[in-house]
Formats: C-alpha cells, structure tokens, sequence
C-alpha cells in the first residue's frame, strides 16, 4: 500500500490520489488501510517517516554496537566517519526526484492541506534533525564532543550538507553536482563540523 500511495501521489499529486485508488493499485481493502494508516494523511505520514529511517541508519548501527553507551564507554567508530556517511546519506536523499517531487506537493497543495507541511516536517527533516541530536548527545556523554546545543548543531549540520541544491532543483534550475563535487562538500562540511565541535585528543 505504501508503495502504490508513493507512485499515486508522485503521479497524481495528494489532492488527486484517492484511498480507492491506492487499494485498486495494491489490492487488499479499505478496511486494511485504515487499520494500517488511519487516513492519506496517515499514509503520507508513513512515507515521509521512511525517508528519515534511511539518514537514521548509520547512528543507529553505531549505537546497537555498543549498547547505547553502556556506562559512558565511547561508542565506536568515530563521529567523523559517522557524520560522513549521515552526510551523504542525506544529500542524495535531498537531492533524490521523489524527495523533490514530494516537497512541490507542498508547494502546490499546501494551502489546501497545511497539515502535509506539518506532517513532512516532523517526520522529516525534525525527526532526522532530533535522530542526529540523539547521537550526538551520546558522543558528548562520551567526552568526544564539545556542544552545548545538540538540537541546534544537528540542525547546523543538515542545513550545512543540504544547502542550496533541493531548493534550487525543486524550483527547476539545473543543478551540476558530480561525484567529486558532492565528495568536496561533504567532507568540507565534516571537516567544518568537527572543527567546531570535536575536543581535540591530548
């Protein structure tokens, strides 16, 4: 059901796309859905959520490996290479034609379901930015990070590898970003990041 609402909506846009179409496309019945998801709203939830797993990932991993910080041991890899991979995890997820299509959806309908704004960003860009904060906490509990505000730098750093791409994409102006471009950026971001905030080892 999700990945007949992702292709309807993408398709048709929110408006268009009706709960009767997303069961024709994917079988099953309304009272599933419903059970399942509540309402579209519900599914849009989902969605949007599904994306943030995707960024949440490699912090996640690290913190199972050790046990979310048993007793403040450090938790292994170092944030550089976890900040790294959260980084390209999140530029090609912004960057990604769905993610785009999706906010021209808020764009476009917006002001007929402000809800949906809501809903893509507490379960987006929130919930990714709060994901980052989580590990980052932990680095600082562990002594390898100096930050006072982890909400604020975990937001500091999406916006730092973000940039001006999604927007610019979104609006339609072509964007040339190779390989080695987006390699530059984010270790520059990394590098800028630790910079501020990493306790230097003695």
């Amino acid at each position: 059901m999700l990945a007949a609402a992702r292709e309807l909506f993408l398709a048709k846009g929110f408006a268009a796309t009706s709960l009767e179409d997303v069961v024709a496309k994917s079988g099953g019945s309304l009272a599933t859905l419903y059970q399942l998801f509540g309402n579209k709203e519900g599914l849009w939830r989902e969605l949007v959520h599904s994306y943030t797993d995707r960024i949440a990932e490699p912090m996640q991993a690290e913190a199972s490996d050790q046990d979310k910080l048993i007793q403040g041991a450090p938790i292994q890899g170092p944030p550089a290479e976890v900040l790294r991979d959260v980084a390209q995890r999140l530029l090609a997820l912004k960057l990604h034609p769905d993610a785009m299509a999706g906010v021209r959806i808020i764009m476009t309908e917006g002001g007929k379901y402000p809800d949906l704004a809501r809903l893509m960003y507490e379960n987006g860009p929130l919930a990714g930015e709060r994901s980052l904060a989580d590990y980052l906490q932990k680095q600082v509990d562990a002594g390898v990070l100096a930050i006072d505000d982890v909400q604020l730098a975990a937001q500091l750093f999406c916006n730092l590898v973000s940039g001006e791409f999604q927007l610019w994409s979104v609006c339609g102006i072509k964007t040339e970003l190779t390989p080695e471009d987006a390699k530059r950026r984010l270790d520059e971001v990394v590098r800028i990041f630790l910079a501020a905030y990493a306790i230097p080892r003695r």
